[in-house]
């Protein structure tokens, strides 16, 4: 069980009926989801007070919206270019930004992994938002000309670097997001 302390609000006061300042989960599910509050709320510590805010709940609902904005730019890229998903992706690294993007995975899985294994869940969602964020903001940034404008061979280096990070990333938040990664 992982459990955060008490529920507090912006102004660090304790919510509740009494007060009527409580906030029903039911209502942050309705408007932003389920993974988007799972998301929000493993980020907090155990035992520490998980003072409520709905510009972080915003904040992690916008970047969920980042993550399905990468799966739907790979998606676009798949389809424009025919390609088709074979059962092993083979990741050319002779380019620098694939190397780096994929040496970015690769040190993302190994924080996360430690942070699993002593039982420091408040610090994996962190590191798998930045990785997926550097890949959207960073990486595909890096090579949108190049997906568009480059050779079918850089496009096709391109399209299974994005999907690898990506399928590996949904790997890891599934965890704490699972209906975002089996969508």
């Amino acid at each position: 069980v992982y459990m955060h302390g008490f529920i507090t609000d912006v102004e660090g006061e304790k919510m509740s009926k009494s007060l009527g300042n409580i906030i029903p989960p039911s209502e942050i599910v309705n408007k932003y989801g389920a993974d988007t509050l799972r998301y929000y709320t493993i980020g907090i510590r155990a035992g520490e007070d998980l003072a409520f805010s709905w510009d972080e709940i915003q904040l992690k609902f916008r970047n969920l919206q980042v993550l399905w904005n990468v799966h739907n730019w790979v998606i676009d890229l798949a389809k424009t270019n025919n390609f088709v998903l074979t059962d092993e992706l083979h990741v050319d690294t002779s380019g620098l930004s694939e190397k780096y993007m994929i040496s970015r995975l690769f040190s993302t899985m190994k924080k996360v992994t430690a942070h699993l294994e002593n039982y420091e869940l408040d610090h994996v969602p962190h590191e798998i938002e930045s990785l997926y964020l550097d890949l959207s903001r960073t990486y595909i940034q890096f090579v949108r000309e190049k997906s568009s404008l480059g050779s079918i061979e850089e496009k096709r280096a391109i399209f299974d670097c994005v999907l690898t990070v990506l399928l590996e990333t949904l790997k890891m938040l599934s965890i704490v997001a699972p209906f975002i990664c089996e969508q």
